[in-house]
């Protein structure tokens, strides 16, 4: 499977999203790529041993140790097979300018045979590595990288009983997208001409709330999305003759 990591970072602020579906959707095609042998890969005796055990971990997991003005949070949503959707939003202290300074990143990993997730990619022209090691009990993740990344990732991060749905953002809207088939989205993603803008109210009487690609060039809209609360549903909004289901199946 064909893969890469698609982003959106930078201060961004979360967005809500919302949900519908389609029996006879394309399969996507992930684009979140297995780090290299040579990144470093988190360990411990009581961790996930096969990929498997990925499939039901969903939710908001916050980072031991978590406090103003230093941070983290870590979004996990399902997405297909052995990928998952993921979402950082990190606060960290400026020490040098005295302030905190948000983060936020979202974007596909791969999970492998043993159970460990990883990420692959460029940031703001650096590449980096993630990986993520799932607890026995899929209630911690393990979270380690190697080579640059942008915002402070590391550590150990524990499953916030107390939310129970997958709090969505325009970085996990977008990350979505950019997952599936381009001959379904009409993204370019190799030239990244475009950008998105998430309506901020869902759609009446459907839930869903409507993703827009628009064209940096023109600044205008080429593509309409309506994407489920969960994540679990992306409908093509424009297309001819009438609106189609891109990703997910019709409940």
């Amino acid at each position: 499977m064909h893969i890469k990591s698609t982003a959106l970072c930078g201060v961004l602020a979360l967005a809500a999203l919302a949900c519908a579906p389609n029996p006879q959707a394309p399969t996507p095609t992930s684009t979140a790529q297995p780090a290299s042998a040579a990144a470093t890969t988190a360990t411990s005796a009581s961790a996930a041993t096969s990929a498997q055990s990925w499939q039901t971990v969903s939710g908001v997991f916050v980072r031991e140790g978590s406090s103003q003005p230093n941070s983290g949070e870590l979004v996990i949503s399902n997405f297909q097979d052995n990928i998952k959707l993921f979402q950082f939003e990190t606060l960290s202290e400026d020490e040098s300018q005295g302030e905190a300074k948000s983060f936020m990143y979202a974007s596909t990993m791969s999970v492998d045979p043993q159970g460990i997730g990883h990420w692959e990619g460029e940031i703001n022209g650096k590449m980096g590595h993630i990986d993520f090691k799932l607890a026995a009990d899929g209630k911690s993740i393990e979270v380690i990288h190697s080579g640059q990344v942008p915002f402070a990732c590391d550590g150990r991060y524990v499953l916030d009983p107390n939310q129970k749905t997958v709090p969505m953002s325009l970085n996990l809207a977008q990350a979505l997208v950019e997952e599936l088939p381009p001959a379904a989205t009409s993204l370019n993603l190799a030239q990244k001409d475009y950008t998105f803008r998430l309506h901020p109210e869902p759609l009446p009487d459907t839930g869903f709330y409507k993703l827009e690609a628009l064209s940096k060039e023109k600044g205008e809209p080429f593509a309409e999305f309506w994407v489920s609360p969960d994540l679990t549903v992306v409908i093509r909004a424009d297309a001819e003759p009438q609106p189609t289901t891109i990703f997910g199946a019709q409940k």
